[in-house]
């Protein structure tokens, strides 16, 4: 009689792969809300104040946006 045996055993590589995929979706979902929320603050603040940080209310998203892209 002839015994057929299967090996189910995931596949370490893979599965630590799609871990690793999933973790980097939601750390940049986290810099994404960050930069969101720093906007939002930033975007209170008078044309006196955001001049004095060296920014504009004109350029502002894309200063903020170039900030978090240069971590």
């Amino acid at each position: 009689m002839t015994t057929a045996t299967f090996s189910h055993a995931p596949d370490h590589g893979r599965v630590r792969s799609a871990f690793r995929a999933v973790l980097d979706v939601f750390a940049s979902l986290r810099e994404g809300l960050a930069a969101a929320h720093e906007y939002e603050r930033l975007s209170r603040l008078s044309d006196t104040a955001l001049e004095a940080r060296g920014l504009s209310r004109e350029t502002l998203s894309q200063d903020v946006f170039r900030e978090f892209l240069a971590r």
